[in-house]
């Protein structure tokens, strides 16, 4: 949540998050701070490098079975993402979340599929 909203000491959320996620064995608390990094990079304008670092923290989570998780972690990052890798994003977004089911969070993404929220 501190990610999404913009809030400060975000970098020392992620290093705290990183440091429990070993000794704990919660390989979502790593990931969670990956996908952080990447809203992050988002916010900063490096869509690109955002985009990929979101598609690597969420593979953990599709691989780990929490499909729904990964779908709505990337859909909540679409916002801050630039034009055509925001809109890039939301198709595959939404697609996913369709097969899943989920179509009010299908719908939500795809608002974002022409670069903007509609």
């Amino acid at each position: 949540m501190h990610a999404l909203g913009g809030d400060g000491g975000l970098e020392d959320l992620i290093a705290e998050a990183r440091a429990l996620a070993g000794p704990t064995c919660a390989w979502s608390l790593a990931s969670l701070a990956d996908w952080a990094e990447a809203v992050e990079l988002a916010r900063q304008g490096a869509s690109a490098a955002a985009l990929k670092r979101a598609r690597e923290a969420t593979s953990e989570f599709e691989a780990r079975g929490e499909r729904y998780t990964a779908a709505r972690l990337m859909a909540d990052m679409l916002p801050f993402l630039e034009g055509g890798h925001a809109a890039a994003a939301a198709s595959e977004t939404a697609e996913r979340l369709d097969a899943m089911r989920a179509h009010a969070s299908a719908v939500e993404a795809r608002r974002y599929a022409d670069g903007a929220p509609g």
